[in-house]
């Protein structure tokens, strides 16, 4: 028991002695404060404010289903569509990488948005490429980066780029560009609630609020062209059958009629069996027509069902606030870091380096 509160004591003793220690070397300890306080705020006044706006959805739950009727319509014609059972590829917890697709991202690209100071207005594409500006300590990385560039072979290049966008094969600038798309927005989903959260940051309120409303309305586009995709297809095939059937329908009438005014006053066999096998044949035209009518009103129904509805919990607004770090936060850091960096060349490096050279003199 007595070796314990021993313990304890020198432990005391040894963290009172290290506090005098670092006191004893005061000015050495605020000269090391200082010092990376001065980096503190270049590094501060170097790096832009960040303004994030955030955007929150519920996004309606996917359902499936199987398109029987559609597949009856067909069958009466011969065509053989097969089932359409199963559910979404897509749910909420892919939206995530849907924002990271370039296929994604090249759709912003055209995105027009404000210039606070002439007030005109400017793609974001432009804006990311002329507008963004790296801290300085990355340029070292980009200039290796640039040596590493030329002295490298030289990258083959699209034979069939026009000056344009394609996806297939971007160019080094516009993957580039789509790099920092992926850091600038940023989807979250809370798979208890399904909700989807979306942040766009910026160092431009406004543009970080005017690409997230923008955001917000392609990843539904997106979500409905998927989630409608099937069922616009069909309904494109019934309308042409539909216009197919109802076509050959009225040329059936149209010949039976025909027929049938001419054979008025005939009594022969024949003229009877030619009327009655166009009005059978009519009455399969009439059976088809009707039939594609309904599937094609069904058609429309489910096209109108499949499409999605996006509840808007939280729409975008200008942030009055900056989410980066605050200057003066920064500078308080960097002179933590300063005193701790201080306090331990006090207690434990000065005494190493000394030694260390002491060792190196005496081996010469």
């Amino acid at each position: 028991m007595a070796s314990t509160d021993e313990n304890k004591k020198s432990k005391e003793i040894d963290i009172l002695g290290m506090l005098y220690k670092v006191l004893k070397e005061w000015k050495l300890v605020a000269l090391f404060i200082l010092a990376f306080a001065i980096v503190g705020v270049v590094v501060a006044f170097s790096t832009k404010k960040r303004y994030t706006t955030t955007v929150v959805l519920a996004p309606e739950a996917s359902s499936a289903g199987v398109d029987d009727g559609l597949s009856a319509a067909a069958g009466i014609i011969g065509l053989n569509m097969g089932g359409n059972s199963g559910g979404d590829a897509i749910f909420p917890e892919l939206y995530p990488n849907i924002f990271t697709s370039s296929t994604f991202l090249i759709n912003l690209f055209d995105v027009k948005v404000p210039v606070y100071q002439s007030g005109d207005t400017i793609t974001y594409y432009k804006h990311l490429k002329l507008n963004y500006k790296p801290p300085f300590w990355k340029y070292p990385k980009i200039w290796l980066a640039m040596l590493i560039r030329k002295l490298s072979p030289e990258k083959r290049k699209n034979p069939n780029a026009t000056g344009g966008v394609d996806p297939f094969w971007l160019t080094e600038e516009q993957d580039n560009i789509c790099n920092m798309m992926r850091a600038n927005i940023n989807c979250v989903v809370d798979q208890k609630n399904g909700l989807v959260t979306i942040n766009v940051t910026d160092f431009d309120e406004l543009i970080a609020a005017t690409i997230a409303d923008s955001v917000t309305f392609k990843l539904q586009d997106y979500i409905i062209e998927y989630r409608t995709k099937k069922a616009r297809h069909d309904l494109a095939f019934l309308e042409k059958m539909y216009a197919q059937v109802k076509d050959e329908y009225i040329q059936a009438q149209e010949a039976y009629a025909k027929v049938a005014d001419a054979s008025q006053s005939l009594v022969m066999s024949r003229s009877r069996v030619k009327v009655e096998h166009l009005r059978n044949e009519m009455g399969i035209k009439y059976a088809v027509y009707s039939e594609v009518t309904t599937q094609l009103q069904m058609a429309r129904q489910r096209v109108q069902e499949r499409t999605p509805a996006f509840m808007v919990i939280q729409p975008a607004t200008v942030s009055l606030e900056a989410s980066s770090m605050g200057r003066m936060m920064v500078t308080a850091i960097f002179g933590f870091l300063g005193f701790v960096v201080g306090s331990l060349w006090c207690l434990y490096g000065r005494e190493y380096y000394y030694t260390y050279r002491n060792r190196k003199k005496q081996n010469k």
